[in-house]
């Protein structure tokens, strides 16, 4: 839980770090309505929206 909150804390500040925590968390994501509830969940957490690429920009084109 620690190494979460450290990497939240960090993508709050950090472009690259709230776009690996985003391209992690979303790996398993098979939609693209999966993949936005949790860019949201980040977002909520206090991550700027300009740090978090939308699929598309994730080169995520295999979601439905």
């Amino acid at each position: 839980m620690t190494a979460m909150e450290e990497a939240l804390t960090l993508a709050r500040t950090d472009q690259d770090t709230a776009r690996q925590l985003l391209t992690l968390l979303t790996a398993g994501c098979r939609t693209l309505d999966g993949f936005e509830q949790e860019r949201s969940h980040l977002f909520g957490a206090g991550i700027p929206a300009a740090f978090l690429p939308g699929a598309r920009e994730l080169g995520r084109t295999d979601l439905i």
